[in-house]
């Protein structure tokens, strides 16, 4: 089985996580730094998962899943360590809801790969459940080799895009212009800046005429 890779915004979707162990808990901060509306049912919750209950980050019912929980949820993680109950809450999941099996990740359509973020950029791995162990190795050298700094790489790629974009270059300067920034020595800040007051200055030097 393979997964198609996708982006997707679940911005005040409402989710529900199956279960209150840890992986609930993995799944459910990553959700809510998505800004996904998060229901966790289960009748008992790790401590991490009640502090942001408690906190009103997310909603928690304490108690056993039924079919009428599922209702109206966009996506539904399975995170339960009861088999039985999985596969229950997999066939009581309504069509059009999206489903994510943590424990057989082949019985949902969709997965959850490992990922860090640079600001814009996000990097994810993912081995469709053949080893979650490789992906988390090959994310950590990722994160090596594209440091925190990065993150202001890319919104200086973002800000210069964006000048580019609304200048009167041609397409084909402005895309050899582009690809001139994503050379190394783009990622020190006194370049990154003195690029911008020039090209600033000089896209002005242009209208004027």
């Amino acid at each position: 089985m393979a997964f198609t890779p996708l982006m997707i915004d679940l911005s005040d979707r409402h989710v529900v996580i199956v279960g209150g162990g840890k992986v609930a808990l993995r799944r459910a901060k990553t959700l809510l730094e998505n800004n996904a509306v998060v229901t966790v049912i289960s009748p008992k919750a790790v401590e991490a998962i009640v502090y942001l209950w408690q906190e009103g980050q997310l909603l928690w019912k304490e108690k056993v899943i039924e079919a009428t929980d599922l209702k109206d949820a966009f996506l539904i993680i399975v995170a339960t360590n009861n088999p039985i109950v999985n596969q229950h809450v997999i066939n009581w999941a309504p069509k059009e809801s999206l489903i994510n099996a943590a424990a057989e990740v082949e019985k949902g359509n969709v997965a959850f790969p490992t990922y860090f973020r640079r600001g814009h950029l996000s990097v994810s791995v993912s081995t469709n459940g053949a080893s979650p162990q490789f992906a988390v190795k090959m994310k950590e050298e990722l994160e090596r080799l594209y440091p925190e700094d990065y993150g202001d790489y890319i919104h200086f790629l973002s800000e210069c895009r964006q000048l580019i974009k609304k200048s009167l270059l041609d397409k084909f300067q402005q895309k050899l212009l582009l690809k001139e920034l994503l050379s190394e020595e783009y990622l020190d800040k006194d370049r990154q800046r003195r690029f911008i007051e020039w090209f600033k200055k000089n896209d002005r030097k242009s209208e004027s005429y």
